[in-house]
């Protein structure tokens, strides 16, 4: 029978052929970096995903469903144009989605997910990741996938609706027998618990999972659970029971040797490293080479060689770093400006002790609400993009290094002391770029990247060959602390814990001697930075309920990894993760800290 219900088999045949067409790409650009999965792996991890596929394409149906009971009473063409111009809009948001899902799991190793969508609602930020021709490339191969897709669509569905025939009656009936298919098709089947990301999962190698996962499917999912409200999705207990377990985990009043010596306030710099990652770090067993000047300074210094980033976007690490809260999944909590006003901050605990405080970053300041956190967390003055010569700009993110480095030192000479100073780098970020020649001339992702932290490293060392002759320099307490991992120089998959291993440093002339050149093995996050710093001078710090001293006696030493779909805890002596929506996890083997630490972190996140 020639009838609407026709249309919808028809329908559901396009989206499963766009669907495949995008896992094929999406497998085309990942079998470079994972040469070594069987080839009736990546085969299966076409198919895998069926389930979800039928339920997107229901959800897709839904809307010319609903339009299509017009139908009944005569009202043709309206519908038909109506549908089309539905269908076409859906085939390009789904087509720039797809495209967007496969290189943002290039550089994050995860799906599109919501945080992933908010970061592209800020297109500055996010083009300047790419150069000038892959963005006229990409815009080329979107419009084009989409012309393709929508002939195609107009092949396969439109043309039926000339040859829709038949009474009131059998169009209604055609209805009816949609109603139940789309209706189960959302479901996934009959089954019990209707489909999720599971029943893409076949595979030992996460990417291959990832591919079978219908990316829309599964963005879709995202935003649903990532939506704020009262309920925390990351229960494993009674709340009372998480909080008497998280409080065991820190110690507030815990001893610790004092590892400066001085009698008077000393000034304080953060340098927050872009993409640092512990590989181009040599101390950290990096690669040799890339960051020599850092390397000579942790000699100088009290280097700590077990730290890691909770988060692994700058976003995330800006509120671990400034006021000792952890990242967490899906949501970044720098977006909400009203439940950001109720953290601590280092700047302001710096400020109610009579510090100047300031800010650096060579690029947009509005990003992720950057500027109105740095604001209410205490900052009086903040240094954006608007502060530097064009000459000093490189193509895309902002500010070289060097000439915000060099920006931050001539401010501090005419600053009154003591100052509390926080400068962001930029340069470690895709596209790679600076001003200097260096000695890695590759073109490969591996090299660029290295070739943009030789040159951060050089910047670094230029400012404190001209920091060293300021008069404020004995009385300076400098942190060199990383924002996040990197996948690169590497090309370490997402989970792996050692992406988000990072350096940071403690070097300062009031460093006590003893101290000097000194390693600190201790298990930590950034977000204990906090802690540390206040305690070792001698200033409260209980407000940052998040921020363990690394240097305390009996010290509980842990690390909290935060990724979108799980969660890493690491001690002295174990590695666990646990994956939220994978029920072959073995959760019962995460221990019982883990889970109340990210238990209670989102129910703080929620109320705050």
């Amino acid at each position: 029978m020639k009838s609407t219900a026709t249309y919808f088999i028809r329908h559901y045949l396009f989206w499963f052929i766009l669907f495949l067409v995008f896992r094929i790409l999406f497998l085309l650009s990942q079998i470079p970096f994972h040469s070594d999965i069987p080839i009736t792996e990546m085969l299966m991890s076409l198919v895998a995903g069926f389930k979800l596929d039928i339920s997107t394409a229901s959800y897709f149906a839904v809307i010319p469903f609903l339009t299509c009971i017009l139908l009944i009473f005569g009202f043709d063409t309206a519908t038909k144009k109506f549908i089309k111009t539905y269908n076409f809009i859906l085939i390009f948001i789904v087509i720039i989605l797809s495209v967007s899902n496969i290189i943002i799991y290039k550089f994050w190793g995860t799906l599109l997910n919501n945080r992933g969508l908010a970061y592209a609602l800020q297109p500055k930020e996010m083009l300047a990741s790419v150069t000038g021709l892959q963005l006229f490339f990409l815009v080329v191969i979107l419009i084009f996938l989409t012309f393709i897709f929508f002939k195609l669509h107009s092949k396969i569905t439109h043309r039926k609706w000339n040859e829709i025939q038949g009474t009131t009656l059998h169009r209604a009936f055609s209805l009816l027998i949609m109603l139940p298919i789309i209706g189960i098709g959302i479901r996934g089947g009959l089954q019990l618990i209707p489909v999720n990301e599971s029943s893409a999962y076949y595979s030992n190698h996460r990417l291959m999972n990832n591919i079978a996962t219908n990316n829309i499917w599964y963005l879709g999912h995202n935003l649903k659970q990532a939506g704020l409200s009262e309920k925390n999705p990351y229960v494993w207990m009674e709340d009372e029971t998480a909080e008497q377990i998280k409080n065991t985990l820190y110690n507030p009043t815990a001893s610790s040797h004092q590892i400066f010596d001085t009698s008077q306030k000393p000034n304080v710099v953060i340098l927050l490293l872009e993409s640092w990652t512990a590989d181009i770090i040599e101390p950290l067993g990096g690669e040799k080479g890339v960051t020599p000047f850092f390397t000579k300074l942790s000699e100088q210094g009290m280097l700590f060689t077990s730290v890691y980033s909770s988060g692994f976007r700058t976003d995330q690490a800006l509120v671990s770093v400034i006021s000792g809260f952890p990242a967490q999944p899906n949501n970044s909590i720098i977006r909400f400006p009203s439940k950001t006003a109720s953290l601590p901050s280092l700047a302001t605990s710096f400020k109610n002790e009579g510090y100047k405080t300031s800010f650096y970053y060579g690029g947009e300041l509005g990003f992720a609400n950057m500027n109105s956190y740095l604001i209410s967390a205490g900052f009086e003055k903040i240094t954006g993009e608007d502060a530097f010569e064009s000459n000093s700009m490189n193509s895309k993110w902002g500010a070289h290094d060097g000439f915000v480095l060099s920006k931050q030192i001539k401010d501090l000479k005419l600053s009154p002391q003591p100052f509390f100073s926080l400068l962001l780098t930029l340069s470690t970020h895709e596209p790679f770029e600076v001003p200097i020649a260096t000695p890695y001339n590759g073109t490969s992702e591996p090299e660029l990247f290295k070739k943009a932290a030789w040159y951060t490293d050089k910047s670094l060392e230029e400012y404190f060959e001209v920091a060293k002759k300021e008069n404020w320099f004995q009385n300076t307490i400098f942190i060199l602390v990383a924002d996040h991992g990197h996948r690169l120089p590497l090309n370490r998959d997402y989970y792996d814990p050692a992406i988000r291993k990072i350096p940071m440093l403690i070097y300062s002339p009031l460093l006590k001697k003893e101290l000097i050149g000194t390693k600190i093995k201790s298990t930590a996050n950034q977000n204990d930075l906090a802690a540390t710093l206040l305690n070792n001078l001698g200033m409260a710090s209980s407000q940052f309920e998040w921020s363990s001293n690394i240097l305390a006696n009996s010290r509980r030493n842990f690390a909290y990894l935060s990724l979108d779909e799980a969660f890493t805890w690491i001690t002295d002596s174990s590695v666990t993760t646990l994956k939220f929506d994978d029920p072959n996890n073995a959760t019962q083997n995460t221990s019982m800290e883990a889970k109340a630490y990210m238990q209670q972190l989102y129910h703080r996140f929620i109320t705050y």
